[in-house]
């Protein structure tokens, strides 16, 4: 089973979206910060395993999406990253482009349709 590490700071979004990516087949990790999110990226690497997918918000508390983004990259992460944001997507464009994020959007479904389209090419 593929699994989902989704960093997001609001707890009632947090719950809702990991009970949508375990519907669709995925074993998700919830992280309530970037900070935590990257602290679980760093116990699964040293366990020799690698999150399939991160899906991170871009504005929390601690440690932001762009600033998890960054250190997951820094650290060796090559794997799918992909960003949630309520907020005009375009400023993340050049951000995302130039880290190799999957995609960036509000949604949840699009996120994983995107990672999904990937993975069978």
């Amino acid at each position: 089973m593929k699994t989902v590490l989704y960093a997001e700071d609001h707890e009632r979004v947090r719950r809702a979206s990991i009970r949508y990516i375990a519907a669709r087949g995925y074993e998700p990790f919830a992280a309530e910060n970037g900070q935590i999110a990257f602290d679980a990226y760093l116990r699964e690497k040293e366990k020799g395993r690698q999150f399939d997918l991160i899906i991170t918000d871009w504005e929390m508390p601690v440690l932001d999406g762009c600033g998890l983004v960054e250190k997951l990259r820094e650290a060796g992460y090559s794997g799918a990253i992909a960003m949630k944001t309520g907020r005009d997507a375009e400023k993340l464009k050049e951000f995302a482009k130039k880290h190799n994020v999957l995609g960036v959007s509000n949604d949840i479904g699009e996120l994983l349709d995107i990672y999904e389209a990937g993975e069978r090419k």
